[in-house]
This record gives structure tokens, sequence and C-alpha cells, in this order.
């Protein structure tokens, strides 16, 4: 292990607390969280760390054990993604999707939304990202920035999926006595069709 904070370093005492291991050729390397703990939201990339705090996003990087101040949102953070095709951090706050350059720069605003965002569902096996506004999903597409609206007509979305053919397929949660359902967003009607499957436990 190589240690990357300083004071432990030079102390060689165990600090309990919380702490990012990075793998690196030959060993591990070793940052104290810096404030990161499993209950924020967060992202990351191959160099970096970021997580959210109200509105402040902070972020640690390999390079350096030091936490700083990245992002200075006009609202409360509710998601922190990676986009790792524009190499990039992504985030919502209020009704805007914003992004920023993982070595700095400007904020772009990627997306505006009718309604302000209250969640976000990464699909689990795609890249796209459904974001929830009152009752309605855009689907978001990092690659090209475009984005696609269904209303959700009371439904309540927990997880997202795109199938090889490109179709964006909705798990929603049950309430009680309501088993899990699944769900097609059928862009072209602008609703969710409520597929007929067997029932999920």
């Amino acid at each position: 292990l190589e240690l990357g904070h300083i004071a432990a370093l030079e102390s060689r005492v165990a600090y309990p607390g919380n702490y990012l291991l990075y793998p690196m050729a030959g060993r591990w390397r070793v940052f104290t969280a810096g404030g990161l703990s499993s209950s924020r939201l967060r992202a990351v990339s191959p160099g970096t760390v970021w997580w959210a705090v109200g509105p402040v996003i902070h972020a640690i990087r390999t390079h350096d054990p030091n936490p700083t101040v990245e992002v200075r949102s006009p609202g409360a953070v509710v998601w922190l993604g990676y986009d790792e095709g524009h190499r990039a951090l992504v985030w919502v706050a209020g009704r805007e999707v914003l992004r920023r350059p993982e070595d700095g720069g400007e904020v772009s605003t990627v997306l505006r939304t009718g309604a302000p965002v209250r969640g976000a569902l990464p699909s689990g096996t795609g890249h796209r990202v459904g974001f929830i506004t009152g009752d309605s999903l855009v689907v978001w597409d990092p690659i090209d920035d475009s984005a696609r609206r269904v209303a959700l007509g009371g439904l309540k979305p927990v997880a997202l999926f795109e199938t090889p053919a490109g179709e964006v397929l909705v798990q929603t949660g049950g309430g009680r006595g309501d088993p899990p359902r699944l769900a097609r967003a059928d862009f072209a009607a602008g609703r969710c069709m409520t597929l007929e499957v067997p029932p999920v436990k």
C-alpha cells in the first residue's frame, strides 16, 4: 500500500474512517475520503471521485489527496454521473442537466426540463439516463445529447433498461398488493405502455 495522505504517512498510526483505494501498477494507493461516505451522491472516473453535499460538488483526484470544491450549483444536486464520451462530470440541479469537463472549464447546460428533476435512472444495460420530472420521464442520450419524453401515467419507475434493438424499458415499483411491472417507453405515442409479463417477485 502507498499512503497518499501525508498525516497517515508520517504517523504510521491507524486512523479510523472512510478511505479511497486506487489500483496502481503493482500496488494500491490510499487516500482519506475527505467527507465522502456511502450515503453521498457520487460519480467516478479513472482519475477522479466526485460527490455532492447539497448544492456543492467536491472531488478527490488520484494525484492529489486533498479534496477540492469543484462546483457550487444554484440548487441542490439530485444526481451525479460521469460522461465517458465527453470525459466530463454531469449533474442535475432543479430543471437543468449540466456538464463540465473533468479537467475543468466552463459549465454547459445539456438539457432543460419542463419541471424540476426529482430522480434519475441510469440505464442498467446501456448509456442512456432517464430523468423523472413530475409525471414524465425524459430519456437523455449522452452520445448525441438528444432527449425524448414520455408521460408516466401514474407509474413509479425504479429502473431503466435498454434492449439490443434500442427500445427503452422501465421497471415500475409496486405498492401494497401491486407487484412490480415492466413498461415500454413509446416515444411515438408519448407514453409508457405496460407490458404483459410474468409476475416479478
